[in-house]
């Protein structure tokens, strides 16, 4: 079952994520095939306010792990990270579960 990872930034720390932006590309680059989905929630005029990203790791231990080298947490971005299991229902959209 795979394990979603949803950000939210603190607030203000726009400036920091733009920083910050470069490292965390070569920290997700370095791990190809890492993620099934790596993309920014948008709020706005299309600001970042965080990401979700669905990786292909094997639970939420392996998870949280991978996160805690991350860049962007790592310079104190994150205002909240949650990592929580999630059922597929559609995949390529097809139904594959009820």
């Amino acid at each position: 079952m795979p394990v979603t990872r949803h950000c939210t930034n603190r607030p203000d720390s726009l400036d920091l994520r733009l920083a910050t932006r470069p490292l965390q590309r070569q920290h997700r680059e370095a791990q190809p095939g890492t993620f099934v989905v790596a993309r920014p929630v948008l709020q706005g005029k299309r600001k970042p306010r965080g990401s979700l990203r669905v990786p292909v790791l094997p639970d939420p231990a392996h998870v949280e792990a991978f996160i805690a080298l991350s860049p962007c947490v790592k310079a104190g971005m994150s205002g909240s990270v949650a990592a929580n299991r999630r059922r597929i229902v559609f995949r390529n959209g097809e139904q594959v579960s009820g």
